[in-house]
């Protein structure tokens, strides 16, 4: 027993060191405080919740689609339609942009003005906020070892 403390003792002086502890502590902490913010938070579109709730929801036909690609080969290419829909017997009209090919109907919101209508579509977060998500946690570890001294 007397050997494990001692070689507890050794590991303590030798190779621990508490302000990297320190640091993996505060990183562990602000990467769950981010999961916590960015995860339970289901998103939604509070606009189209509050057009439901109006009423506000149409049906719109696609009139017309096109690939504004000329040549067919690109992958990269984006996708429009346009869809013609009434509202109190006004025509109007919305035009939609995709990366895949337009459907035939699509269900549109309005809140006051029909002629501002929109689709029910949740944006995907960027790239940009996961490599910050991921870059902060890391720069708390390396700003709180800097601070108390271990560099």
């Amino acid at each position: 027993m007397a050997e494990l403390m001692d070689l507890m003792d050794r590991f303590m002086e030798e190779v621990f060191d508490w302000r990297v502890f320190c640091g993996i502590v505060a990183a562990i902490i602000v990467f769950i405080i981010e999961i916590r913010l960015t995860r339970n938070h289901k998103p939604a579109n509070r606009r189209a919740e509050k057009a439901k709730k109006m009423g506000h929801v149409i049906k719109a036909k696609r009139v017309k689609a096109w690939d504004e690609d000329t040549t067919g080969y690109s992958v990269d290419s984006w996708l429009h339609g346009t869809y013609g829909y009434q509202v109190d017997g006004k025509s109007y009209e919305y035009r939609y942009m995709s990366k895949v090919y337009p459907p035939y109907e699509l269900t549109l919101y309005y809140i006051n003005d029909p002629g501002k209508a929109f689709v029910n579509e949740v944006k995907k977060k960027e790239h940009s906020l996961a490599l910050i998500s991921l870059l902060l946690p890391i720069g708390v570890f390396v700003l709180t070892v800097f601070l108390l001294g271990a560099v």
